[in-house]
């Protein structure tokens, strides 16, 4: 059996980076695969030199349900008096993001005792980006595609009142699976064949009430203005 474990991504500031050119340090959209592996990491105190292969097979998604604002930090340093090369780094702001993560039902259980008590400090991204409570939020017994459909919406209370008006809203979730077939693969967005992974855009109607429930909408996302990196065209 495999289960789902459901952490909730939010803080006051997050960069998810999956490229570093030097003096500038972008962030994606969503958190990376990679960035919630080395926070999963980190939360069962395994250091840089330890392998994480189990951790990378995971099959993994991630939700937008604030989406935050772009900030930009000018960084300048020092050392003794030689001045470092300058650096422009780029965050999200209250953003807030649900990921999901599936495996056996035993991973799941060891991951989620891990974050409960974590061994080495977790963060967004960077080590200046500290989570707000509560990093975790629950196991499932389900699939990874129901999980992100049967969640409830997480923004925060001052987003969700830019929406009390509309009847539906629009959410964007990132699927990455390892090993799918080919078929599967032809005309999406976003897709990297070489690393053997998917990455599909779907967009979800997540619709209001009591106990909103996702519900897929057909085709696949793409909007490639949402999908570039965040700062390499700021």
């Amino acid at each position: 059996m495999s289960s789902v474990l459901v952490l909730r991504l939010a803080g006051p500031m997050q960069s998810w980076g999956s490229t570093g050119r030097f003096t500038r340090r972008s962030t994606e959209a969503f958190p990376t695969k990679s960035g919630v592996v080395g926070l999963l990491a980190a939360a069962q105190g395994r250091r840089r030199v330890d392998p994480i292969e189990d951790l990378a097979g995971l099959r993994f998604a991630a939700r937008i349900d604030q989406p935050g604002e772009i900030l930009r930090d000018f960084h300048t340093a020092h050392r003794g008096e030689t001045s470092m090369p300058l650096s422009q780094r780029y965050y999200l702001s209250d953003a807030v993001f649900t990921a999901f993560v599936e495996a056996s039902d035993e991973m799941i259980g060891t991951l989620a005792d891990a974050l409960r008590h974590p061994v080495f400090p977790l963060y967004l991204g960077r080590r200046a980006c500290p989570p707000t409570m509560p990093l975790f939020l629950d196991t499932r017994q389900t699939s990874l595609a129901d999980a992100v459909d049967t969640l409830e919406w997480k923004a925060a209370h001052f987003h969700r009142l830019q929406f009390r008006s509309d009847a539906t809203v629009r959410l964007l979730v990132e699927f990455w699976i390892r090993n799918l077939g080919r078929g599967l693969l032809d005309g999406a967005q976003g897709v990297e064949p070489a690393l053997g992974v998917e990455a599909l855009w779907h967009v979800l109607e997540h619709v209001r009430g009591r106990h909103p429930l996702c519900r897929e909408r057909p085709g696949i996302r793409d909007d490639a203005q949402a999908n570039r990196r965040i700062g390499t065209e700021l």
